[in-house]
Formats: structure tokens, C-alpha cells, sequence
């Protein structure tokens, strides 16, 4: 296994945005109201409990929210995991790309929040904990989704590394970071699925595929649109003979 290389974020930015935070109180970015304590970022307790885990009826392999009708189905399959390969065993979002968890993502991503990491690292935990016991007892891994140099620097941290060690630190699963992305890519959200798949072929590899050799792996990103990013990352895995690849993310669209 890698050795574990630190985040390019600073640590002391984070304990100042507490800092900020306790001298000056701010807002709840949801519901207004003034966050009670420094454990709060930036959206409160009470809004993140609101956030609801998918529940079935869903595909049995990516997720993806089914009509009431599947539930008479023991594992229903859409329409897209019916008709194309998947190279992951199984992909599980906490839950829709939406209203609150949306508002966290953007938060974290798009603002560089990096505090906002623990309310939804707390998430995947308590998720993996309530819905996903078995998955923790046989996972020998973690191993987030890596970003391209480029970004890391303009973005100044890997979201997905962040969760994955957060994820580490409370349920005691190691981080693997061999997968490396090699290949720019251009921003998926605006493409269709095919140019999807064609944009991300090509862009992942592993360092030290010793490593990976008959390991369970759960491969963690922040949204799950198409699986385009994360079924190429599987792809690899298998290949540098991972014995099978499950993936959590934290949202997913309908």
C-alpha cells in the first residue's frame, strides 16, 4: 500500500474557518438560523438530519431510484445496467443530488470548505454503519476517486480523499492511494453518457498494482451522475487484479 500523502489544503485554513466562525457566528446556509457550535459548518445539525438515505425500490447494481413497481422485483435492474456491462459489483449513493446534500457538496467543492468535509464524512459513515454492514466487514480498502495534478492544485484538495479518510478514522478501513489519474480530462457534467465514457477512457492507472491483488475495494467519489468516472476506475482495478470493486458516493442524480 502507498505510503499516505497529505492533502494540499492547509490545516491551519481549517482551524481558522473555525475560528472565523466562533468570533463572528454565522447562518445556517439552509434554514438561516445561527449554527450553536464549532461543530457545525456552515450548515446545521438539524438541517443535515433531514437529509434522507434512497430508499428502495433501486437498481441492484448502480442505485439508481426505481418506480414503486420494482419492489416486487428481489434485484430489479434499470434500464442502463441491463444493457451495459458494469465492471463495478455494486455502486451505493447516501442519496439524492439535491436540496441540503447538494447545498454541502457545493460547499466543499466549489467554495473550497474543506470543515464541510466532516458533517458529510459523518454521513457515509453513519450510512455505511445503518445500510451497509456487510460491505464494511469484507472491504480490505478505500481508495477515493483521484483528481488530474491540475485540479488538485487549482482546487487545492482530492474531496473524495478527504471523505475516504474521514471514513478511515471512524470505522478503521485504510486508504489506498495507487490510483492515479494521468489524462486531463474535460469537465464531465455537460456531456452526454458515450462522450462521457470516451472522455474518462484512458485517464486512471495504478502505481503499485501489488497492492490491489485480490483486494476488496470500496471507491469512494462526492456524485454519482452516469458512472462513467467510476466504472473506468473499476475497469482498472479489475485489471490490476482487484478481486472486486464496490463504490459509495455521497449523491447521485435521479
Amino acid at each position: 500500500m502507498s505510503s499516505k500523502t497529505y492533502l494540499t489544503y492547509k490545516p491551519y485554513r481549517d482551524f481558522f474557518n473555525d475560528l472565523m466562525n466562533f468570533i463572528f457566528a454565522s447562518d445556517c446556509r439552509v434554514c438561516k438560523n445561527l449554527l450553536s457550535s464549532l461543530e457545525e459548518k456552515y450548515i446545521c445539525k438539524d438541517c443535515f438530519s433531514k437529509i434522507e438515505f434512497i430508499k428502495p425500490p433501486y437498481c441492484d447494481k448502480c442505485g439508481k431510484i426505481l418506480v414503486e413497481s420494482f419492489k416486487r422485483i428481489e434485484k430489479p435492474l434499470c434500464r442502463d445496467c441491463s444493457s451495459h456491462k458494469r465492471h463495478f459489483y455494486k455502486a451505493r449513493a447516501l442519496g439524492i443530488y439535491e436540496g441540503i446534500l447538494r447545498e454541502g457538496i457545493h460547499i466543499l467543492k466549489f467554495e473550497k470548505k474543506v470543515g464541510i468535509h466532516k458533517p458529510l464524512g459523518d454521513l457515509m459513515v453513519r450510512y455505511l454503519k445503518e445500510q451497509q454492514r456487510n460491505l464494511i466487514s469484507r472491504i480490505d480498502f478505500l481508495i477515493p476517486v483521484p483528481l488530474h495534478r491540475k485540479r488538485l492544485k487549482s482546487r487545492g484538495f482530492n474531496q473524495a480523499q478527504l471523505l475516504c479518510e474521514y471514513i478511515e478514522k471512524h470505522l478503521n478501513l485504510p486508504v489506498n492511494l495507487d490510483l492515479k489519474r494521468i489524462r486531463w480530462t474535460t469537465p464531465q457534467m455537460n456531456l452526454g453518457r458515450q462522450e462521457r465514457l470516451q472522455n474518462i477512457k484512458g485517464a486512471f492507472e495504478i502505481r503499485n498494482k501489488g497492492t490491489i491483488s485480490e483486494k476488496q475495494i470500496l471507491l469512494v467519489d462526492d456524485i454519482f451522475t452516469t458512472g462513467a468516472t467510476v466504472e473506468e476506475c473499476s475497469k482498472v482495478l479489475l485489471k490490476a487484479g482487484a478481486k472486486q470493486v464496490s463504490v459509495l458516493t455521497l449523491a447521485r442524480g435521479r
